[in-house]
């Protein structure tokens, strides 16, 4: 078992704060927790060098269409018919891909 990363344990210290502080209206709240966490996921992403694309399949490299599945045995995500055999998964909802997606893109 390896040891614990502190920068994975900081980020994710602030992103609680984050979540914390965010505005107590649903309507407000929704959208910024699903932002906060996308950006949080994108840096576990970056920091653990898992090199994923977001678009496009693990296994074929076609453009993905729903539905969308994230193979967390395997790193990333697939086609339905392209899960790895026995991995662990979690089907997105296309709303979650497209934060994930605006999270790991350029920032202006």
């Amino acid at each position: 078992m390896g040891e614990r990363e502190p920068r994975l344990l900081n980020l994710l210290r602030q992103c609680l704060i984050d979540l914390s502080q965010l505005p107590h209206k649903e309507d407000e709240w929704r959208p910024a927790a699903r932002w906060l966490l996308a950006n949080y996921l994108v840096e576990i992403f970056k920091y653990t060098g898992l090199a994923i694309t977001l678009t496009h399949c693990e296994h074929c490299r076609g453009e993905l269409t729903e539905p969308v599945f994230f193979s967390w045995t395997s790193h990333g995500f697939y086609h339905q018919t392209h899960l790895p055999p026995g991995d662990t998964t979690a089907v997105l909802v296309p709303e979650v891909l497209a934060w994930l997606i605006k999270a790991a893109g350029p920032r202006f």
